[in-house]
Parts: C-alpha cells; structure tokens; sequence
C-alpha cells in the first residue's frame, strides 16, 4: 500500500463530520471510553450496545447468531456498523473490533487500532474476570489466551492493511483529528 493510500485511509482532511471506526481487542477498555459519550466533539458509540440495540430491531434471533463462526460474526458487525457511520451526519466514532476486508473501499470513513499495553490489558482482562464471578457469569472474552489471540488477529490486521496502531483511544483520535504533521504519539510497537 502506498503511503498516499495509506493517509486517505487514515485520515481525511476534506471531511467536515468525521466517521471513524476504531478498533480493538475485547478488554482494551471500549465500553469504558464509550461512557464518556464524545471527545473532541466526537459522538462515541460502543459497537456492542449499538449492535444489542440493532439486534432487537432487526429481530435477530440472537441464540443462532451465536452460533456462528467468529468470522461470520465479524461480517455481521462491520456491516452494521459501517452502515451506521455512513448513516450519521454528525462526527462520530464507532468503537468496534475488526474492520472489514478491505477498509481502503470505505474511504469516507478513518480506520485506527487501539492496543493498549500488556499490563493494561492483562488487568481488564482480570477484572472482567471478577466481576463476572460476582455476578456467576461466564465470558470467552475473560480469558486471558483469547484476548492475546485477538489482539495478535489485530496486529496482522494492521500490517495487511496498512491501519496505524495507537496505545490509547485518545491518542487515536487525535491523530485522526489533527494535521497529520501534528502528530505526537504513534507507534506500531504495541503487538
């Protein structure tokens, strides 16, 4: 990919309202970024209310839809919340897991990934773990082999595609937001 290529997929400077999908491994802290609802005047949607929401709506029997591989799964996402950024006339940051097979079609829309540190993610990873004992719940996602396989799944993901590797959602976004000749933290080294 062409370094041309691979600012158009980063960033957009044309575009007035912003559509950014950010991506990241379960228990890099999504849902807690999400709560904060906007940064820099950018809406923040956690895919998996988003998607719960959409379900619903759509009447997705949700029990066959676990069911599926986890590569049907990530298609059903991505194109869902593809569809709802292309939707959105406001700026807008849909916070998911991984993109789409050829995120250089989307090119209204800036892909990002986000890997936090081993230790960060290694304690969400724990306490996802204890709060599901509390409540005597079960998770695939609070185990701590799944996570590191998932983010390995992103690493990869990055280096096929070109997308930029971020340590904290905030640096992402910035990035994005900013003059490319702006910016401050950025590193692939997070793997």
């Amino acid at each position: 990919m062409t370094a041309e290529n691979k600012n158009r997929l980063h960033h957009s400077r044309t575009q007035k309202n912003h559509k950014i999908y950010v991506m990241a491994s379960p228990c890099a802290g999504k849902s807690t970024f999400a709560t904060r609802e906007t940064y820099r005047k950018v809406r923040l949607i956690d895919f998996n209310v988003y998607f719960e929401q959409w379900a619903k709506d759509s009447n997705l029997n949700i029990t066959e839809f676990s069911r599926t591989t986890m590569e049907e799964r990530e298609a059903i996402y991505n194109r869902v919340n593809i569809d709802y950024l292309y939707a959105q006339s406001d700026s807008v940051c849909m916070l998911g897991v991984i993109g789409p097979e050829k995120p250089q079609k989307n090119t209204d829309i800036s892909f990002v990934i986000v890997q936090p540190s081993l230790l960060r993610a290694m304690t969400n990873c724990l306490l996802r773990k204890w709060e599901l004992k509390r409540s005597k719940k079960t998770s695939h996602w609070s185990r701590w082999t799944h996570i590191r396989d998932y983010r390995r799944k992103l690493a990869a993901y990055a280096k096929e595609n070109g997308v930029q590797i971020y340590p904290r959602f905030e640096a992402a976004l910035d990035a994005v937001l900013d003059d490319p000749s702006q910016k401050k933290e950025k590193s692939n080294r997070f793997n």
